[in-house]
């Protein structure tokens, strides 16, 4: 018998036994459904993962100088930002309180003199401009409200007198950018640009660098450390938010790890029945498979046969799965099936079930034709 003519064969026998047909074609369709539903709902949780990861937060970090002997210049903020992987960098001075000049009776704030990209920077710009000097301050909302800075204007001063001008109010992006009273550092002498700790350069405190992508953090803080040169491990300190990479590769490897339980288990349960479902159906006809042997069918032919008919089922029950599977999974989601990853799922779908229906194929090719004739 020809190919085609198997095929037509196959899926006449099909149609011919249509309780059989049905119950192979919905559990087919339902464990692909379910398997759709639940790679694109762990597909979602991935995403946002990977998401709440790229956060700046866990992209930034900071170098800090516990010594108080000013080993971070102004040169290293300039060196740092021009590595490759670093989105922005910055160096902020010691803390020194403030407070506001019209109404000391507010209490004190904390400033720090801020030397880098100021439209790089991890902040958002609430109301006013950027400061344009170092005679200039830039508040963060909450201390404006609560050292009585109701609208742009104003002034603090320091303890010693010096005194800057508010000319806008920022918010934070996150708990690593800057959350003080920022003032851009003075200019600096060429002395103090070579190296040298100049008496107008303010003490540095933190160097932060935020890179452009996480697993790019440790190599580019290792860089920017070893820009710092000779230092005594003990006097610099190294904030950032640890495992930060490890941990969403962790959580991700979950979330990939749970997909593969469930499309593991729906399949092999599948498989199981389909097994049974085939050992039924072969035992159903066994007189209609002794009569084609005896009529001259070839073992391999009655194998095939009974495998075609339960493949041609599989394959339209699985796209249709697919198809209902990707629909409602983009509902829910939000994720759009990959093409490959459906095709995948098809052909493994399809090379599942045929293999756990080929015993009883084999079994109904290979049974005496005259034992079943005879058998009433």
């Amino acid at each position: 018998m020809k190919a085609m003519e198997l095929i037509s064969e196959a899926w006449a026998t099909a149609r011919a036994a249509r309780g059989f047909t049905w119950f192979t074609a919905i559990l087919v369709t339902v464990v692909v459904i379910i398997i759709q539903l639940t790679t694109g709902v762990v597909e979602a949780q991935r995403l946002e993962t990977v998401a709440l990861f790229t956060d700046g937060a866990y992209r930034t970090a900071a170098i800090i100088d516990n010594s108080g002997e000013g080993l971070l210049v102004a040169q290293d903020q300039a060196m740092t930002a021009k590595l490759s992987n670093v989105e922005t960098a910055w160096l902020e001075s010691t803390d020194f309180a403030v407070h506001n000049a019209a109404m000391v009776d507010h209490g004190a704030g904390s400033a720090r003199f801020l030397m880098g990209d100021w439209a790089g920077l991890p902040i958002d710009l609430i109301s006013g401009r950027w400061p344009t000097s170092s005679a200039e301050a830039l508040l963060p909302v909450d201390v404006a409200q609560r050292l009585g800075f109701g609208g742009q204007g104003g002034a603090i001063v320091a303890e010693d007198g010096r005194q800057w001008a508010v000319v806008g109010h920022y918010a934070s992006r996150h708990d690593r950018a800057p959350n003080s009273i920022i003032i851009p550092a003075p200019i600096m002498t060429p002395q103090t640009m070579d190296g040298g700790l100049g008496s107008d350069e303010p003490r540095w405190h933190a160097l932060s660098l935020t890179v452009r992508e996480l697993p790019q953090l440790s190599a580019s803080l290792a860089l920017a450390r070893s820009l710092l040169g000779p230092v005594e491990p003990t006097d610099l300190a190294i904030e950032r938010s640890d495992d930060a990479a490890g941990l969403s590769r962790s959580v991700q490897s979950s979330f990939i790890g749970f997909a593969e339980v469930i499309t593991v288990g729906a399949l092999v349960a599948a498989a199981i029945l389909l097994a049974i479902v085939a050992l039924m159906m072969g035992y159903a006809r066994r007189q209609e498979l002794g009569r084609r042997r005896a009529l001259g069918a070839s073992q391999l032919m009655i194998v095939t046969l009974i495998l075609l008919q339960e493949t041609e089922v599989v394959i339209l029950a699985g796209l249709a799965g697919l198809a209902i599977g990707a629909g409602v999974s983009w509902r829910m989601s939000g994720v759009a099936p990959q093409p490959l990853a459906m095709l995948a799922l098809l052909v493994a779908v399809t090379c599942g079930s045929a293999l756990a229906q080929l015993p009883a194929a084999v079994a109904a090719g290979w049974r005496d034709p005259v034992r079943v004739l005879r058998t009433p």
